[in-house]
C-alpha cells in the first residue's frame, strides 16, 4: 500500500526548502539593488516584473478572449526620473520551488541552480555591453523637474 504519511512529509519538506530558495532568490535581487542605488545615486532599480504577451495577430487575440498569456522579465527603471516605467533587460524563469531559475538575453539561456550560480548569473547580465547600454540610458533620464523646466522655460 501506498505510504501517504511519507508522501505528505516529503512534500511538507519540499514546501519548506522551497519558501527558503524563494526567499533566497528575494535576497539575491535586494543586494542587487542595493548596491546599484549606492553607485548610481539611487537612478537604477532592478526587479522582476509580469508582463503580458502580446498577440501579433489581433484576429486570435480576439478569440482567446479573457486569458493574458503573461511572461516574467528582470527589467530596471529610473525611480529619479519621470519617466520612470520598468525597462526590460532579460527574461525571467523561476521553477516551481525557486530553483532553477533562468535568465534569458543575447539569445543566450543562463540556468541558475543556487544562489552562487545566480549571483554570477546577474554580474554577467550587469557587465553585458547591451544591458550596460539600456542602464546608462535609464541613468541619464530626465529628472521629473528638469522635464517641467524645459517645458515652462522662458523669460524671468
Amino acid at each position: 500500500m501506498t505510504d501517504f504519511r511519507a508522501a505528505f512529509q516529503a512534500g511538507q519538506e519540499a514546501a519548506i526548502q522551497a519558501e527558503l530558495a524563494r526567499k533566497d532568490i528575494d535576497n539575491v535581487f535586494s543586494e542587487i539593488c542595493a548596491q546599484l542605488a549606492e553607485v548610481t545615486d539611487g537612478k537604477v532599480e532592478i526587479s522582476r516584473q509580469e508582463y503580458e504577451k502580446k498577440n501579433p495577430n489581433p484576429f486570435v487575440a480576439a478569440i482567446i478572449f479573457g486569458s493574458k498569456e503573461m511572461y516574467s522579465a528582470i527589467a530596471a527603471r529610473n525611480p529619479k526620473a519621470m519617466d520612470n516605467k520598468f525597462r526590460q533587460i532579460a527574461l525571467w524563469e523561476q521553477g516551481r520551488s525557486g530553483y532553477p531559475c533562468k535568465i534569458s538575453w543575447g539569445g543566450t539561456d543562463h540556468t541558475c541552480h543556487d544562489r552562487q550560480s545566480l549571483e554570477e548569473c546577474l554580474a554577467s547580465l550587469l557587465g553585458d555591453a547591451v544591458v550596460g547600454e539600456k542602464l546608462r540610458g535609464v541613468m541619464m533620464l530626465p529628472p521629473p523637474q528638469e522635464a517641467d523646466e524645459s517645458t515652462t522655460a522662458g523669460p524671468a
